[in-house]
């Protein structure tokens, strides 16, 4: 591709951080979790179901939610109310948030709800008001309940509580929105929620969802060539956070260094080794973060031999016999636990017992940041 003669500044669309706001241009598929949860939230016979989405972090699970309570149901008794779990306090903030949210998406004046008894008593005139609708509570980053019960500001009571809502008040409906499943919770008060619950994994996005990822936002600004379409996909694997930061990065070199319209393979390697060595991948970041010791040792084998010698994939056996090498003699029970654990999780792939990283791009920051060596004298 030729070089244009003349150069003109990129305006930079992409996100590189948190959720994408409502009325974003740059929100691109998840179509099919969008109609999945518009087609389960209700059963064919009436029956309300209790809805978890799950995934790695920066996975574009509230960004889903933003969606939802934009563009709504096609069953329009249904009003979604999105909630973020981050901002509540303790149990009083708990009540309040949710009753506040609901009024403010109805238009009405603020209702301050302190504890369970108020809240039920305020969707009691719900139940009044609003005959016909239905309130959905997009509840996200669920987990934030079970740290604010660790650290004694809301009381266990709350699940039991959420619980009898959810079976009894034909006017809430509940979307959960987390990194787990509800079974892989710590607490037993979880629980509670196992048999009513309906899991929708949010993983990567689709190879056509991520190219108009890549290319849509910049249209008329910025070319790319295919290579580098398909080596940001080799990189990312449609990671919807890792693709925006390759995108933002490349933009920013293009209009500070390089001034020209059009990217081509080498950008994206330019991009990648400066997200790598500025420290900005935080997708990698908090996966080797809130990793277990078993997983980091698994993770930077896997990556070292991986990077090292080029291959796309490596056994399990010879993944095994590099860690035995490094530390010696190792359960083999729990390296095969472990393994399950981490493709369970989307980290990991697997075909025919030979393991692969769907994301390149967090192979290389493991291999470059967190080589075995030093995995082995942190845990010594």
């Amino acid at each position: 591709m030729k070089e244009s003669a003349v150069f003109r500044e990129i305006s930079n669309p992409y996100i590189a951080g948190g959720a994408l706001s409502k009325n974003t241009h740059l929100f691109f598929g998840r179509e099919d979790a969008y109609q999945f949860i518009n087609s389960n939230i209700i059963t064919q016979d009436g029956q309300h179901r209790t809805i978890v989405c799950h995934g790695l972090r920066r996975s574009g699970k509230s960004s889903l939610l933003y969606r939802i309570e934009e563009r709504g149901f096609a069953d329009k008794r249904l009003i979604p109310v999105y909630v973020d779990m981050q901002g509540i306090d303790d149990e009083k903030d708990f009540y309040h948030t949710l009753s506040d949210k609901i009024t403010e998406k109805l238009n009405g004046s603020e209702i301050r709800c302190r504890d369970f008894g108020e809240f039920k008593g305020f969707v009691k005139h719900l139940k009044a008001d609003l005959p016909d609708k239905i309130i959905v509570l997009l509840m996200d980053e669920f987990e934030e309940l079970q740290l604010r019960v660790e650290e004694k500001k809301i009381s266990k009571s709350v699940f039991s509580n959420i619980r009898h809502l959810m079976q009894h008040e034909n006017k809430l409906i509940f979307v959960f929105c987390g990194t787990h499943k509800l079974e892989e919770m710590a607490a037993d008060y979880w629980s509670i929620f196992f048999n009513t619950a309906t899991y929708l994994k949010i993983s990567y996005l689709k190879p056509e969802e991520t190219v108009k990822l890549i290319t849509e936002p910049v249209k008329g600004q910025l070319s790319y060539d295919e290579l580098a379409v398909g080596h940001i996909q080799k990189l990312t694997f449609g990671q919807p956070y890792l693709t925006q930061l390759i995108c933002h990065t490349i933009v920013n070199d293009l209009n500070d260094r390089k001034k020209r319209n059009y990217a081509a393979i080498d950008d994206v390697d330019d991009a990648a080794e400066k997200i790598i060595s500025e420290g900005k991948d935080k997708f990698s970041e908090q996966i080797w973060n809130q990793a277990t010791t078993w997983e980091r040792l698994i993770l930077s084998a896997a990556a070292e031999e991986m990077t090292n010698k080029q291959l796309d994939v490596i056994g399990v056996e010879s993944l095994y016999g590099k860690i035995e090498t490094a530390i010696g003699k190792f359960p083999r029970k729990e390296y095969m636990d472990t393994l399950n654990r981490l493709v369970s999780k989307d980290i990991l792939a697997v075909k025919e017992v030979r393991y692969s990283f769907p994301v390149n791009l967090l192979r290389k920051w493991i291999a470059d940041r967190h080589p075995l060596a030093k995995v082995r004298a942190e845990i010594a």
